[in-house]
């Protein structure tokens, strides 16, 4: 089976921001090739045009203009082919009429890469320019295409809709996102599909049964930007006076994170640890903490949630964000307002009053885990492709 992956988002030496971008795409491919399944990826890296008057404008826009001129490249061993497209920098029904336009000028670069590929199914990781050009290459070569709902928004112009009504199945990894698309489409439904786990985290699972009343020690884990809500996190652990708190992250919000612990004066209590770590480190890192707690809004999925509930951490994390909707409420994570700081003081000050129910809930995620393990995952990825090849979906 052979899968045509188009996508804005493959990490790259080439694109400053790409560097660190979600390596889903790469770590489906390395998965698969370590299965029994026989299923080969091709990755399309669509990316802005850009030429030589935007190169001299910003780095950015240099990047892209270099990038425009390779018609492949190689990335974590991955052979990537480029196709630069026309596109204003804000979401616009414009967008259509000038996805249209890059097809046209660059339709060599996808015949090129049909003949040489030949796929089964093509695979789209965004409802806007990705889709586009699944659905125009979908219609032309008769083949089956997927959208991942990366970019959906509750505002959806004529031309995403249709990319989302004419494509043969919906994946989502986050419940937010699944809401948006089956809220918006009454006959179209988004399959829900988590991000896997590295199989390590699953070696060593917690066992919270020796919780300290006087210091319940609760990590998150994350990038220090605004949506992080960290400042939230911040606020309520310095009112309720036996949780301490480490935050391991780095970001443009890391002095701002600081300064406000050192004005609350609790710097006995909570940690800014801005030291980078493996995923081999991980597991022992999770293991010093009863409870993992990330506010991010908004979150398409946030593996880190998954990470957490493998190793055996109960979960705190924003209404129909990241991991909402996989989880129980209460059975095994808490959901709060991603601004609301008396909500989430109030759930602390629950589990302070009776801390044996963070054991409780350690025993039940560890009771659900295994929907996070690669080879589930991978099997469900393949029930959605034999489907659409079936036309079942």
């Amino acid at each position: 089976m052979r899968i045509l992956n188009i996508s804005g988002l493959i990490r790259n030496d080439f694109i400053s921001k790409k560097k660190s971008e979600n390596t889903i795409i790469f770590d489906l491919d390395k998965r698969f090739q370590e299965s029994d399944f026989d299923v080969e990826f091709l990755n399309v890296y669509v990316h802005p045009y850009s030429n030589l008057f935007f190169a001299l404008i910003s780095r950015k826009w240099k990047e892209y203009y270099l990038l425009s001129k390779l018609k492949s490249f190689n990335s974590d061993g991955h052979k990537i082919y480029t196709f630069p497209i026309l596109i204003l920098p804000f979401k616009s029904k414009l967008n259509k009429f000038l996805f249209r336009l890059s097809i046209c000028l660059n339709l060599k670069r996808l015949k090129n890469v049909m003949g040489e590929f030949t796929p089964d199914i093509i695979q789209a990781f965004d409802v806007d320019k990705s889709a586009s050009v699944a659905m125009y290459l979908s219609r032309k070569y008769n083949l089956p295409f997927l959208v991942y709902t990366r970019e959906v928004n509750y505002t959806l112009f004529e031309y995403i809709r249709s990319n989302l009504r004419r494509s043969s199945a919906i994946i989502s990894h986050g419940y937010l996102h699944k809401h948006i698309v089956e809220k918006e489409f009454d006959d179209v439904k988004s399959l829900l599909i988590p991000h896997g786990v590295p199989s390590n985290l699953f070696n060593n699972p917690l066992n919270k049964s020796d919780i300290d009343k006087n210091n319940i020690k609760i990590v998150s884990i994350g990038r220090l930007i605004n949506g992080k809500n960290f400042d939230l996190l911040i606020d309520s652990i310095s009112d309720v006076k036996c949780f301490s708190l480490d935050i391991y992250g780095s970001g443009p919000d890391e002095n701002y994170l600081i300064n406000k612990v050192r004005n609350l004066e609790i710097q006995d209590r909570v940690r800014i640890i801005t030291k980078p770590y493996t995923y081999d480190e991980l597991p022992e890192i999770l293991s010093r903490y009863d409870l993992f707690a990330l506010i991010s809004y908004p979150e398409t999925f946030g593996r880190v949630y998954a990470e957490a509930v493998v190793c055996g951490l109960p979960v705190i994390c924003a209404v129909g964000s990241g991991i909402y909707g996989q989880l129980e409420e209460r059975k095994e994570a808490f959901f709060v307002h991603h601004r609301d700081s008396n909500q989430l003081k109030n759930i602390l000050l629950q589990i302070a009053g009776d801390p044996n129910i963070l054991s409780i809930m350690s025993n039940n995620v560890l009771n659900i885990r295994d929907k996070f393990r690669w080879d589930v995952i991978l099997n469900s990825y393949m029930d959605v492709y034999r489907n659409v090849l079936k036309d079942k979906i």
